[in-house]
Parts: structure tokens; sequence; C-alpha cells
């Protein structure tokens, strides 16, 4: 096949297998902040309203009891209807925002009995004491919405003063429910939950639009590149053949890392990976529009009118491209963490029983050596179970069945030591200091991504990690993390 013809076939190929996965990275990434944008909202939306159940029950009720004795003011002395006011109001003002307290049997108004998905939650929940939220997407006629359910409380003795008999109830909510709406509730039993549902489909959509609208672009750029090349002299067609081989190659690196993207949880890690692929597409991008520019700056008088009108265009449509990279790193960085002042054994000890289960799979044993006290330091507590999650896993997968890890805690000169140590084969393969650079893995499926996140991980909490093989065999991993941050930081 001659140069042209294969470098016009691989152009083409390119553009194929580049064009879906750069778009479903880019729908993933705007996906995942409209979803968690919402959650963040309905957070807040929960947290008024169980503000004002908390005020209504400690602070209003009593007064009214006092000032009123003998009286049952559902006005301002039932949880369930203030805070079912407020609600209201939120509803009626942010569209398609919807607050409920359904309600497995016998609820007090029919419409807050649960529908099937609502009841499933509710049996979840009080099955596992554990979790008193739930959070998930559904979707609905109405549309796609982010839900968020908290368990609702058992009934206590005090709370069957105006949900147990009938008779023992107050005479104003016999008089607006009649005898059997809301009564016979069975004591310490959970049967409601608090749900807040958080619209997203016009999110979605505006989404869907903007993966649309890069789609357009990338395709007129491949189109005007396609046209120009296939135009230009064949000395020319052997330099851009060069560039080719590593657009290629970039559309291989897209793939793997998209593909990493969807196991990645904590949120700063998506977006160092979401700012890789941007570096990735931005180097071809600058060296197609170098290329152009210095084409015209060189032979601009030579050339036909169309020719340079061609190349013109590809530089402008270059420089826009670069222009989209620019801002999507800067909204991938605007991303921020929250530290908080916390006890590591306890956000260590939390991840333990899912570990353990993935311990005892492979005939592995896993064990926790914390330390004498607890070990407070600031922590970004999603990203450092993240980077911890990962150490371990590590440790478990290149253990033998039969074999051993631990994972150890202890406090040395000002600063927090982890220790994360197994039975395995050791890091002789790959060698103790370029495990941290990427792309650098022993395992068959690896991308060579995770130590790298942990030590970025590590970084940012001030802290530094170390690997070696002991002399008894194995790997360890030690990170220190410092007690205090300094002022200067």
């Amino acid at each position: 096949m001659a140069p042209r013809r294969r470098f016009m076939t691989i152009l083409v190929v390119l553009y194929v297998l580049s064009l879906p996965i750069i778009s479903a990275a880019s729908y993933l990434i705007l996906r995942h902040y409209s979803v968690q944008s919402a959650y963040e909202r309905g957070q807040l939306y929960l947290t008024i309203i169980e503000s004002v159940r908390h005020y209504v029950e400690k602070e209003l009720r009593p007064t009214l009891y006092k000032e009123l004795p003998g009286r049952f003011v559902l006005e301002g002395m039932s949880r369930s209807y203030v805070s079912g006011r407020v609600a209201l109001e939120v509803n009626n003002s942010y569209e398609g925002f919807r607050y409920q307290t359904a309600q497995l049997i016998n609820p007090r108004n029919p419409d807050n009995l649960a529908d099937p998905f609502e009841a499933g939650i509710i049996q979840r929940l009080s099955k596992n004491p554990d979790a008193p939220e739930w959070r998930g997407n559904t979707k609905t006629s109405a549309g796609d919405f982010c839900v968020i359910a908290r368990r609702g409380k058992p009934y206590s003795a005090p709370c069957l003063k105006c949900h147990g008999a009938p008779a023992n109830a107050p005479d104003e909510l016999v008089r607006r429910y009649g005898p059997e709406a809301g009564f016979n509730m069975p004591k310490d039993s959970v049967v409601s939950a608090a749900f807040v549902y958080i619209p997203i489909s016009t999110h979605l959509a505006v989404a869907k639009q903007e993966v649309l609208a890069f789609i357009g672009l990338y395709t007129v750029f491949f189109g005007i590149m396609f046209i120009y090349i296939n135009r230009r002299s064949s000395d020319l067609y052997d330099r851009i053949e060069t560039h080719s081989r590593n657009a290629e190659r970039v559309s291989a690196d897209l793939a793997e890392l998209t593909s990493t993207m969807e196991s990645m949880v904590a949120e700063r890690t998506l977006g160092m990976l979401s700012l890789t692929v941007a570096d990735k597409i931005r180097n071809p991008t600058s060296i197609i529009g170098g290329t152009c520019r210095h084409v015209l700056e060189h032979d601009r008088e030579n050339m036909p009118e169309s020719l340079r009108s061609s190349l013109e265009l590809i530089v402008e449509e270059a420089a826009e491209l670069e222009k989209i990279v620019k801002d999507f790193e800067t909204l991938v960085r605007s991303r921020k963490s929250h530290f908080v002042y916390e006890d590591i054994n306890v956000v260590i000890n939390k991840l333990m029983p899912m570990l353990e289960g993935e311990a005892r799979k492979l005939d592995i044993e896993l064990t926790f050596d914390h330390s004498e006290g607890p070990v407070y330091l600031n922590l970004e507590q999603n990203l450092f179970r993240n980077a911890m999650h990962h150490l371990v896993m590590n440790a478990i997968e290149a253990t033998p069945e039969g074999g051993s890890v631990t994972v150890s805690t202890s406090v040395k000169d000002n600063h927090a030591e982890i220790v994360v140590k197994d039975t395995g084969h050791g890091l002789e393969t790959v060698g103790n200091e370029k495990i941290f650079e990427p792309f650098q893995s022993t395992k068959e499926l690896s991308y060579g991504l995770g130590l790298p996140l942990v030590k970025q991980i590590v970084s940012e909490h001030m802290g530094e990690i170390e690997a070696h093989t002991p002399p008894e065999g194995g790997a360890e991993f030690i990170i220190r993390l410092p007690l205090r941050w300094e002022r200067a930081l």
C-alpha cells in the first residue's frame, strides 16, 4: 500500500477508534459531576428537614405543652406535619424536587404509603443498622432522579402516645385522621424513611449536548485535516505520517485511561486521570497545528489559495481544540478536597470488614495491628480510604494461598506510620523505585496507575511512601504522615 493511501487509512481508523472513547470519557466525567452536585443538594435538603424535626421535638413541642397543658396542637407539636409543610414549600419553589416520609404500613397520610421501590429501600435500611442512609439513582415517568433515603426512628414509648392505641392518643389526632390511620404501630420497629428526589434529567441532557458539540467539532477537525493532507506533497505526508503513529498510540492510551477511570471512586483520583487524558489530546493537537503553521510561514507565497485557506482553517480548529482542553483542565482542577482531623485507626478499621472478605476468598489471613491509642491527623477521608484499599488489595493479590497480610499503625518522630506487609514474592521484578512511576506493573491486566495514584494521595497529605523487600521475604509498604502540618504549608 502506498504511503499516502496507508496514511489516509490510519487517519480514518484513528478517528473511528478515538471518537467513541473520548466521547464516552467526556460524558462519564460530566455525568459524575452532575450526580455529585445533585447528591450535595439532596444532603442539604435533608439536613434542613431534619433540623426542623429536631427543633419541633426538642424546643417547640415542650414549650407548647407547657403553655397549653392538656392540648395537642398538630401544627406545632407534630414533627411530621411541620416538616412536611416546610418540604412542601421547598418542593413548590424548586421544580422537580420531592421530599416524602414513606411508610411501609398504615401511614397517617395515604399519600405517604411506600411504593415498591421505597418499600425495598426501607426494608434494607431496617435490616442494616450500621447504614442509616442509602443513595442511588432511579428513573420514573417524570425523568431521572438521584435519590437519598434516611432511615426513620423506631417507634419508642414517647412516639406511641400519638401512634399507639387510638384511645391513648390526643383527641385532635383522632378527630382529624380517624381511629385507624397512623395508629397501632409496632414498638421499637423501623417502618419509615425520609426520601428526597433530586431531578438530574436536565443536567444529563446538557451533558449529552456538550458531548455532541464536541463530536461535531472533532469530526470537522478530522475532515479538514483529511482534505488538507490529501492535497499536500509527498514530503509533507512523510512528516505527518510520523505524527499519525503518535496519535494512534494516544488512542490506545485513551482506551486504557478511560477503563481505569471507571474503577476510580475518589473524586481527586478521577480528576488526575482526566488531566492525563487532556494532556494526551493536547500533544498531537499541538504537533498538527504547529506543523500547519510552519508550512504556512515558509510556503505561503508558493501554494494555491485553496490550500492556504485549508491550512489556515486547520490552524484555527487546532487552536480551538487546545482551548477546549485547557478549559477542561481548569474544570477538573477546580474540584477541592476537604481535610478533617480524624483518628487514622478508625478510618482503617472501617475498611477492614470488606478487605477481610476479599482475603478470605483467597485463603489469606488479614490482620490489623493498630496503635495503643488514637492517632489523629489531617485526612481527606475518601482519598485516604481509596489509597489504603488499593495498597491492601495489592498485597492480598500478591500473596499466595495460605499467606498473610498485616496492616499496622504507630507513631514515630511526630509522624503516623502505616505499614502494609505481605508474605508474597517481593518487589524484585519491577524494582522498588519504579513501582511508583505510571505504567509500571507486573499484572497482565493492570495499567500500572494504582501505586502512582497512592503516592499522589500520600503527597497531598504532606507525607511520603516507600517500598522494599524485607530479608524474610514478601513486600512492605510504609506510609509516613505528619501529625501536624507546619504553618508555612
